[in-house]
């Protein structure tokens, strides 16, 4: 490579100093090194390098330029001139730099990075102490609730003692505002059975009664109530036998409630009475039909009536029906009993025995 190329090879002219050679060198080894450009330009840095050697040897620092004359006092062939010894400290220089300014950056970004993470692990940390701490609160204000849900629970169960000890007082007063107490607790079992258990054994209050119906349990806890009041029926106020035919008019199966109520006094509370009896329970008792029968209010014959007609009349029953038919005063009475006289002869004997 003569000395024409190499000049070429730094993008330089023909009578270049050293210091542009060593400029041109340095501008072109910072863009060339593989370093900064990739294993791809190691060739072209070594051509630069070599250049660059070559031409350090052929000029010498008291040169004025590339071919210029010698000074005097120099002996020998610039070419076999070695170079100094700062040159590879000088041309490794930038490299250095950049190097180190690499090494910086990676360094920053490791403490940034560093950073980052601990910055991230103190949060997580932080984090986890406050969830701990959430949860040993939630868990301490947890706990305070059971124990007071317990002792309330304790207490509500002594006043619901206190109150069925106080529903077994002589005082109606002090019965009343025991009844008023207990009737918040009907879902317990215990309370309803001795509540029932008391109902049993004495009658109710007008107002105890109509404290009782103003309530609005279960369908069990109402059977079981209602039963015990049924005990009492035919000597209950007729505006409280009313609210207890309405208490229990959305049970099924209730002929047993039903049934004392037939005995009450009120012609109306009977023909009511009969008007709820479900046409699938089976017919009160002779003993009761029979003074029903007989009793001159149509409020109670013209239910009692309508009832026989869906039902197989007792053949039993057909004198007081005959009578009915040919003395009663109201004709829908009148009506219904003949109907049921006339549908009995179709289907007994005039002795009384089934006809097949």
């Amino acid at each position: 490579m003569n000395l024409e190329s190499q000049l070429r090879t730094l993008g330089l002219e023909q009578g270049a100093t050293m210091d542009e050679v060593r400029a041109a060198f340095r501008r072109l080894a910072r863009t060339c090194h593989p370093d900064v450009a990739g294993p791809g330009s190691s060739r072209r840095f070594q051509e630069i390098a070599a250049a660059y050697v070559a031409l350090r040897k052929e000029l010498d620092h008291e040169h004025q330029g590339v071919g210029g004359t010698r000074r005097p006092g120099r002996q020998g062939d610039v070419s076999e001139e070695k170079p100094p010894r700062h040159f590879w400290k000088g041309a490794a220089e930038p490299f250095v730099r950049w190097l180190r300014r690499r090494r910086e950056r990676s360094a920053r970004k490791r403490r940034d990075r560093e950073a980052v993470e601990r910055r991230s692990r103190e949060r997580e940390k932080q984090r986890r102490i406050a969830v701990t701490a959430t949860l040993e609160e939630a868990k301490r204000r947890l706990n305070l609730l059971l124990a007071l849900d317990e002792a309330e629970r304790a207490r509500e169960q002594m006043v619901r003692e206190a109150a069925l000890h106080r529903l077994r007082s002589k005082h109606p007063r002090v019965r009343l505002l025991a009844l008023g107490t207990l009737v918040e607790y009907l879902d317990d079992k215990k309370v309803v059975e001795g509540v029932a258990d008391l109902l049993t054994l004495r009658a109710p209050e007008e107002e105890e009664l109509l404290l009782l119906l103003a309530r609005n349990p279960q369908a069990s806890v109402r059977r079981v109530i209602a039963r015990a009041l049924a005990v009492h029926g035919a000597r209950m106020e007729t505006g409280c036998a009313f609210r207890y035919l309405g208490w229990i008019r959305m049970l099924r199966r209730r002929a047993d409630l039903l049934e004392p109520l037939l005995d009450h006094p009120s012609p109306d509370v009977r023909g009511k009475a009969i008007s709820l009896w479900e046409r699938d329970s089976p017919l009160p008792g002779l003993h009761i039909l029979r003074p029903l029968l007989q009793s001159p209010e149509k409020e109670v014959l013209v239910p009692l009536l309508h009832l026989l007609r869906n039902r197989e009349c007792p053949p039993i029953l057909a004198g007081s029906l005959r009578r009915l038919a040919a003395e009663h005063q109201d004709i829908a009475v009148r009506t219904l009993a003949s109907s049921l006289v006339s549908r009995g002869a179709t289907r007994y004997n005039t002795n009384g025995t089934r006809r097949e």
